[in-house]
């Protein structure tokens, strides 16, 4: 397995977004254009968006739970 870097990042800002852009590098090749767009929100939005998230892992791990797997092995790293 050959180390991968990042190259090239650029990142800028809106009113409503911070986008940032990179090149994704694995044995001096380039593997992937990146592009990721983190939206600006307000505590409110935000609250609301951690619960959501939160609901939905809580319900990926009962899944997992529920399909017999072991939860410390599906998440150890590997």
């Amino acid at each position: 397995m050959t180390k991968s870097d990042f190259r090239n990042m650029q990142e800028t800002e809106t009113e409503k977004e911070r986008v940032v852009k990179y090149d994704s590098y694995v044995g001096g090749k380039i593997r992937a254009h990146i592009t990721v767009h983190i939206p600006k929100r307000t505590p409110e939005e935000q609250a609301a968006y951690e619960k959501r998230v939160g609901a939905a892992l809580e319900n990926f791990y009962h899944a997992v739970i529920a399909q017999g797997l072991d939860w410390d092995k599906v998440t150890a790293e590997k």
